[in-house]
């Protein structure tokens, strides 16, 4: 039977070609769009998956207040992780790291490489799952200066040399470290990435602050027990802080794992469940859409074209087939074609993978020979061959015989009606994506475009290395001697991210039992004009440092939170010191892009550069670029020779903190465009149905006077209607699902009108065009040709 029918489906499918390769090129793009969507989705689904203890592992995180709300941070107390592993019932172990990747200089021999990694306790190895292909783990940390490096950062140091255990490298040029591991590449899908790996005891040595209860900087994670409950553990930690520093009210709890990558989001201290998980199940139900569309085609183009097996359904019933058995060919026949989609949607994705990667930034794979993905290869083959062939199936199994073989029209009315339907419900989720992308693009161009309080372009920043803060002065002299350079300055953090915090300062007027925390910046006197801040009230740092080192410059919500319009002159304490207030800065934008409240800020003038972490150079906007940097290059290498010159720009940064975002916007576009292609090819099938049912009706009211341009508008009509009901149905779903993701941002724009008027006019536009090709031809037929079989 199966044998039978799949042959019957062949002979269909060759008959009609033209309509089967329509059915067959919607569903292969359809396949292919969800295929790539489902390897995104798995991708993030899994990551960190190589970790075996990853539902035992979590981060500390600390809430700190604000003014009227608290902000969650991971930078936590040097000393925490300890006292977490000594105090706290139901910790295995805990891990102290640096923050983030800390970019350092690499020497082997006479080559230098600037190289990413972190600091680390040993206890890194054992609660996350590094296999290790030369050395151990229980060896790696042996000694003070070890490192332990990644196979990539082996190649990159040694070349092709394959035993590099107990060779040498030197770290930013201060001290030699002994290679004592190397451990396996980390998958791009995970949390922990770093090309060296040093003890952690290192850093804590060189930064005395970290000894303090009260300063923080670095992250600690912490592995649970096997039948500990992370509820009880959070009760114990709650107060750990709070403790050993009187007074705060800065409160810690822990953060899983499974949830980094995910659900990072949190207001007003507590987790929303918010994040990049919103992304993984936007595009999966994108996915299964653009399948159903896909689907749509292939019953609309089955049941249209049902009058012409008619008589093929009528002789079998005569010749002894049940409804069941047309069922079943029916059935086998879509199954064949979805198979046949399945595999030119394979092609397709493997033409389309690698733009699919450079736009999603990953290096996804394939993989065919993954259980997971044969099995979900069959599944989606089952379902579009059952979802798209089941209502053809049971239409055309239903035909009398008795009224096919006498030549009687069947009545079309349901089927017909249903197929306008389908239509409504394609175009219906096309126009809903090009709403969606409309607004998408125009929230990002809104927050990019957005005021930020400073000057990003033109200004280009590099990490201080060596003697740059040391020499500052004379580096600063060399850069404006070259004619390109306008100011340089140095700051401790970047401007757009965030800084150091304080719960310490005070004021007269200050309620003594509130605590406020607020950012600091410990800046050279040249860094607001670098950055195009500008000075609202009171005056900028001079330009001797000494001169300010008592003096501080607020932004404007500091003012408001003091309650001082005109703070100038005003006294602010940081336990034994005092600072007075010189100057106000309008607020600037940093770290959220998309907030609205930014938090209050103090800038130091720091007469010993000893703090300062990055120099910025702002680049005169009549220099070219290219030569500008260059000059920049040279100064440097004069001056630090031996550092490789290495920097990044401030726009280029900004840009980075919206490639969630952009991903968002530039993934919409394109299944955007993929939903208006497959309802395309759809309406493109019954169009020509359309035409060639009513090829009589058009001949004759050509006999009988009517114009192309009458025809072809009688013929588009019908579906340009349909069009229009879509447009009706999806304006206030598009709307809804706008709304209610905008509010995730405080930073946001309101829906216009207008862009429901150009999606429905494109879709309308696009339409037009699909059904036009189909009508003009019909239109334009010699009559004679068409009336000459009656």
């Amino acid at each position: 039977m199966f044998r039978s029918s799949l042959e019957a489906g062949f002979r269909n499918f060759w008959k009609n070609k033209s309509y089967s390769f329509l059915n067959i090129l919607g569903l292969a793009i359809g396949i292919a769009c969800a295929g790539l969507i489902f390897l995104w989705v798995e991708d993030e689904t899994n990551f960190d998956r190589v970790n075996v203890k990853k539902d035992r592992l979590y981060m500390v995180l600390n809430n700190w207040p604000f003014s009227q709300h608290f902000s969650t941070y991971e930078s936590t107390p040097g000393l925490m992780g300890p006292a977490i592993k000594a105090e706290v019932p139901g910790v295995a172990n805990t891990c102290r790291t640096t923050e983030g990747k800390s970019t350092k200089l690499i020497v082997i021999g006479n080559k230098s490489i600037y190289s990413d990694g972190i600091y680390a306790d040993s206890s890194l190895f054992s609660m996350f799952t590094i296999p290790f292909v030369q050395g151990n783990a229980r060896t790696a940390f042996i000694q003070t200066h070890s490192m332990v490096i990644t196979q990539k950062a082996a190649w990159k140091y040694f070349g092709r040399e394959n035993k590099v255990l107990g060779r040498t490298v030197r770290l930013d040029n201060k001290q030699d470290y002994l290679i004592t591991g190397v451990v396996k590449d980390f998958p791009e899908n995970s949390s922990i990435q770093f090309e060296w790996l040093v003890p952690f005891d290192i850093f804590y040595k060189d930064n005395s602050w970290l000894s303090n209860w009260d300063s923080n900087g670095i992250l600690t994670m912490v592995e649970l027990e096997n039948a500990a409950h992370a509820d009880e553990v959070n009760r114990q930690l709650h107060d750990l802080i709070k403790k050993r520093v009187p007074g705060t009210i800065v409160s810690s709890f822990l953060f899983p794992m499974n949830d980094w990558h995910l659900r990072w989001d949190f207001e007003n201290g507590k987790p929303t469940g918010r994040g990049r998980i919103q992304y993984v199940h936007m595009f999966s139900l994108i996915a299964w859409i653009i399948l159903f569309l896909a689907c749509i085609n292939f019953m609309n183009l089955a049941t249209a074209r049902s009058e012409k097996r008619a008589k093929e359904v009528g002789v079998r019933k005569v010749l002894g087939s049940g409804k069941g058995k047309l069922i079943a060919q029916f059935i086998s026949e879509a199954l064949f074609l979805a198979f046949l989609s399945v595999i030119v949607g394979i092609l397709i994705m493997m033409i389309a993978l690698p733009f699919f990667n450079t736009l999603a930034q990953k290096q996804l794979a394939l993989n065919l020979t993954d259980p997971v993905h044969l099995f979900s290869l069959l599944g989606i083959t089952l379902v579009c061959g059952l979802v798209a062939g089941s209502y053809p199936s049971l239409y055309l199994s239903s035909f009398n015989p008795a009224f096919v073989l006498k030549g009687i029209k069947m009545k079309s009315g349901s089927a017909a009606l249903i197929r306008k339907w389908l239509v409504v419900m394609q175009f219906s989720v096309s126009i809903i994506l090009i709403i969606c992308t409309i607004i998408i693009f125009q929230q990002i161009e809104h927050a990019r475009n957005r005021d930020l309080g400073y000057d990003k372009n033109n200004l280009l920043v590099m990490d201080v290395q060596g003697n740059m803060g040391k020499q500052f002065n004379a580096i600063k002299q060399d850069l404006l001697n070259t004619g390109v350079v306008e100011k340089a300055a140095l700051s401790d953090h970047e401007t757009i991210y965030g800084g150091n915090n304080s719960d310490h300062d005070s004021w007269d007027g200050k309620d003594p039992n509130a605590t406020q925390i607020i950012s600091q910046r410990y800046v050279s006197p040249e860094l607001l004009s670098t950055s195009g801040i500008p000075v609202v009230l009171g005056r900028d740092f001079y330009p001797d440092p000494v001169l300010d080192s008592n003096n501080i410059i607020i932004t404007e919500s500091l003012a408001k939170i003091m309650n001082r319009p005109n703070p100038i002159g005003a006294i602010i304490r940081e336990d034994s010191n005092r600072y007075t207030i010189i100057g106000m800065v309008k607020d600037f934008v940093y770290g959220n892009m998309f907030g609205t409240r930014p938090d209050p800020l103090i800038f130091f003038c720091n007469p010993h550069y000893e703090y300062e972490s990055v120099m910025y150079v702002r680049i005169k906007k009549q220099a070219n670029t290219g030569k500008a940097v260059a000059q920049i290059e040279s100064v440097m290498k004069k001056d630090n020779p031996l550092y490789p010159f290495q920097y990044r720009f401030v726009d280029d940064q900004f840009n980075q903190l919206f490639l969630g975002e952009m991903l968002v916007s530039k993934l919409s576009r394109v299944f955007a465009v993929l939903a208006i292609c497959i309802s395309c090819l759809g309406l493109f099938g019954l169009a020509a149905f359309t035409a060639e049912r009513r090829t009589k009706e058009i001949g004759i009211r050509k006999v009988l006077g009517a114009g192309v341009m009458r025809l072809a508008g009688l013929l588009s009509g019908e579906f340009l209607k349909l069009i229009a009901i879509s447009a009706l149905l999806a304006f206030p779903v598009a709307w809804y699902a706008m709304h209610s993701w905008l509010q995730n941002y405080a930073y946001h724009i309101e829906i216009s009108w207008w862009v429901f008027v150009l999606a429905g006019a494109v879709s309308i536009f696009i339409a037009l065009i699909t059904i036009s090709f189909q009508t003009i031809r019909a239109a334009v037929v010699n009559p004679v040709r068409s009336l000459r079989s009656e």
